[in-house]
């Protein structure tokens, strides 16, 4: 079967995780429940920006190492190069969309990932390890999910942050990705080749967010408190890296199309959604602050492209939102000046955020 019939199967991955539900800000994984939006945030797990404090060598300092199974196209009977190509730069298209100025992922298709995230007891893979499964393996023993991610974390006295501050709090140290061939395949012929290749990028992209610290929005009723600037879900959340925290309130509106949003009960466009949404973003930016200076970089993936330039354009013109492209503003005035756009086009010609 190729890549037409083997990615197609993600169409349901994107909500078929859990019961029906809708969704609110971004969440976190496992859910802190500290007493206080602060205390939540400064305690809640996340990768560190320098070697982990246990000895195992985990962290972004070097790129998150990412290694996928070996069989993983063949399990999901992809056999053509061609296709085997379109599947390895979907799976780095997934990572690269949660990247920041400094969280990176280096994805690499010759590692040996081992299954396990017990590091202390003989744990050999790398920090996110993916693989392609059928139903019988024991993750989906409980419910047979599309996909199911396990992450390990550790308590620090005196954790990194990656806005260079320092506090107690968890440090995450492995990852494992798994999707569910059985429940994937049988759905193999219903997309168009563009639908399947995106919709494999979002459950890729969801699953990824729960091994960056993020839960499912959508429970919070149950499982996950809340976190959002304001009442509105949909609109950009704004935070001071040196402060990220600062801005966020608990809250219960809702996005039924965030990235980690499991809903079921929701089918539409946003199911082919290949880039974070503003909850996403925001449970991003919260966790992993930046304080990197990137002119126009509006997603703040750390890299400027035409998309964004014309946003800044759009915002200095008065006809867009200064919300839309925040990080444009370099001097914190409130709009888009034209030293400014000059400044991110140099970005995006040079790429890169500045030195």
């Amino acid at each position: 079967m190729g890549t037409a019939r083997a990615l197609a199967m993600a169409v349901l991955a994107a909500f078929g995780f859990a019961v029906p539900a809708e969704t609110a800000a971004f969440s976190l994984l496992p859910d802190p429940r500290q007493g206080s939006v602060a205390a939540d945030l400064t305690w809640a797990a996340r990768w560190s920006p320098e070697p982990d404090p246990f000895g195992f060598g985990t962290g972004f300092h070097d790129g998150i190492q990412v290694a996928v199974a070996a069989d993983f196209a063949a399990r999901l009977e992809i056999t053509d190069p061609a296709e085997i190509a379109l599947l390895r730069q979907t799976i780095v298209r997934a990572f690269a969309a949660w990247q920041t100025p400094e969280l990176r992922f280096d994805v690499d298709f010759d590692r040996v990932p081992v299954q396990g995230i017990d590091r202390g007891d003989g744990d050999a893979g790398w920090e996110f390890d993916l693989f392609a499964v059928d139903e019988t393996h024991p993750v989906f023993a409980d419910e047979s999910y599309f996909g199911y991610t396990r992450l390990r974390h550790r308590s620090a006295r005196n954790r990194l942050l990656t806005n260079g501050q320092r506090t107690e709090g968890r440090v995450i140290i492995a990852v494992d990705i798994f999707v569910n061939v059985d429940l994937l395949l049988p759905l193999a012929r219903i997309l168009s080749l563009p639908q399947q290749s995106a919709a494999l990028q979002r459950l890729l992209m969801h699953e990824i967010g729960h091994g960056l610290g993020f839960g499912h929005p959508n429970t919070f009723n149950t499982f996950n408190l809340h976190y959002d600037t304001d009442e509105n879900a949909l609109n950009p959340m704004v935070l001071d890296p040196v402060d990220p925290v600062a801005a966020l309130l608990y809250t219960e509106t809702r996005n039924p199309q965030a990235i980690l949003s499991n809903d079921r009960s929701r089918i539409g466009p946003h199911l082919f959604f290949t880039e974070l949404t503003n909850d996403d973003r925001g449970g991003r930016d919260a966790l992993y602050p930046s304080l990197a200076v990137c002119p126009g970089d509006c997603s703040g993936n750390g890299e400027t492209d035409v998309t964004e330039l014309v946003t800044m354009i759009s915002i200095a013109l008065g006809e867009g939102e200064w919300s839309t492209c925040h990080r444009g503003d370099l001097n914190r005035d409130g709009g888009v000046q034209v030293d400014e756009i000059l400044r991110a086009l140099g970005r995006a010609l040079e790429g890169g955020c500045e030195p």
